[in-house]
């Protein structure tokens, strides 16, 4: 039986809204982008072929050069300063992985991302069940910890994605298939272990979710070539609450429904706040400035249903 083959493509960049330069933080003398790289190398067996993508603005050669060091390709365009992560990570797919038959996001701010499962593993299900995506959990829980819920997508499911995302689909690839989650074919699964449902955030995306990172770095890993899994990340903060609680109260970003969104000679129409803000940052101009005033009161992260939009 024919292998699939599973891309990877990590959207990455050094600019961040909560904590600057994260892509190459360092984590006990390691760049964050390089431990997640060993992940998808080291720890899993069904993945083919793994592409960074990010700007090409100067601030981001440093991932170029990191990726040149790691031996992993790197895809820049200006997708990214553009604000369309989607057609950035489309674009890299095009040049560098074709042919490949599941598309995997890899999450640039999950250090602990467990790949046995969600390369090797859902690709398996995938693949066996002729199906476009896993969903992991039921609606009447809670989500599984950031890391143990991601899935691939089936090719045609992603390139549906990439040619149809608009608005905050844009910033956030794979939203179009989870707010049409109703028109693909989905695998419902529980998650393989209970310890999956803690309540610990695993995210990096604040300087207090670096403190904890660091902390169970510090306390388990061994040095290059060791894989820290999410199961032992999880038991370590077990046994180390006070850690846990470090960024307990930090708020998560939610993806929000996509509004229409206009692109036209450098000249942007959308009603979306967040989708704006990234946009008025990067130099382009904006029409409708009314909903600019209103975009400064909103809170661009924030969602009045996150469990059903959270992605």
């Amino acid at each position: 039986m024919k292998r699939p083959k599973l891309a990877v493509l990590i959207a990455v960049r050094q600019w961040s809204d909560r904590l600057q330069g994260k892509a190459l933080v360092d984590i006990c003398g390691r760049p964050l982008l390089a431990h997640l790289l060993d992940r998808f190398r080291l720890d899993s067996d069904r993945v083919t072929d793994v592409v960074v993508a990010t700007s090409n603005k100067p601030e981001d050669d440093g991932i170029a050069d990191l990726c040149e060091r790691e031996e992993t390709i790197c895809y820049r365009s200006p997708a990214s300063s553009e604000g369309d992560v989607t057609r950035l990570l489309d674009e890299a797919l095009e040049a560098y992985a074709p042919d490949a038959d599941y598309v995997l996001r890899g999450m640039g701010d999950c250090p602990f991302l467990e790949a046995p499962i969600i390369c090797d593993w859902m690709t398996d299900v995938l693949t066996k069940r002729n199906a476009d995506v896993v969903w992991v959990g039921l609606p009447d829980e809670p989500w599984p910890i950031y890391g143990a819920r991601e899935s691939p997508w089936s090719r045609h499911t992603w390139d549906e994605c990439a040619a149809r995302s608009s608005g905050s689909q844009m910033l956030h690839p794979g939203a179009y298939i989870y707010d049409h989650l109703q028109d693909y074919h989905v695998v419902h699964t529980q998650p393989l272990r209970e310890e999956y449902y803690r309540p610990y955030r695993l995210e990096l995306d604040t300087p207090d979710d670096l403190r904890v990172v660091r902390a169970i770095y510090e306390g388990l890993w061994t040095g290059p070539g060791h894989i820290i899994s999410m199961l032992d990340a999880i038991r370590w903060l077990d046994a180390n609450p006070e850690v846990a609680a470090i960024n307990a109260e930090v708020e998560y970003k939610f993806h929000r429904k996509a509004y229409p969104v206009k692109i036209e000679n450098g000249i942007v129409s959308t009603e979306d706040p967040a989708l704006m803000k990234v946009l008025r940052r990067e130099g382009y101009e904006l029409m409708n400035p009314h909903v600019l005033e209103r975009a400064k009161e909103d809170k661009p992260d924030g969602d009045e249903n996150p469990k059903e939009n959270k992605k």
